[in-house]
């Protein structure tokens, strides 16, 4: 039962952190290129899991669990923070909003999608993970390949 408050804790430690990010990055007027975090997608983050789990002690897997929930959640809000166009920022601006009202309102508009549904995703992530016995390395190679290719798939669309 400690797999339940441990995917808690971590599901929060990156919920949490997405939307702190998410919250200066909107309100920054220079814009990042984000389109790395785009990897950390359901498969590469469950076979890091399995890969770590296997190869580090307990105490630095936990860190190591906690860094990988804030880059899954950053990874799920790259679509979101690349969505909003400049133009609409502007539109926004220009109705004497700042930009702290323009960060929070458009973090509320998409709360569920983009910050709620990953929280579910990982701690089922998570959930697979703790109660499941699959330390084999072939198996391990297979999902992180799957990962990385599933996630420079998607960033593809940059190119065309």
């Amino acid at each position: 039962m400690t797999w339940f408050f441990e995917g808690i804790v971590f599901s929060g430690v990156g919920f949490v952190t997405s939307i702190f990010f998410s919250y200066l990055y909107l309100k920054k007027r220079e814009r990042l290129d984000l389109s790395a975090f785009r990897i950390f997608n359901e498969f590469t983050t469950l076979g890091l899991l399995f890969l770590f789990s296997w190869v580090l002690r307990t105490s630095i897997f936990y860190l190591i669990v906690a860094a990988l929930s804030v880059l899954f959640f950053l990874g799920k809000s790259v679509h979101f923070l690349t969505g909003i166009s400049e133009q609409y920022r502007i539109l926004f601006l220009s109705f004497e909003y700042n930009d702290k009202e323009f960060s929070l309102y458009q973090i509320k508009k998409r709360l569920f999608k983009t910050f709620v549904k990953p929280v579910l995703s990982f701690f089922g992530l998570y959930t697979i993970f703790s109660n499941t016995e699959l330390k084999n390395p072939l198996i391990i190679s297979i999902i992180l390949f799957l990962g990385v290719t599933i996630g420079l798939l998607n960033g593809m669309d940059k190119f065309d």
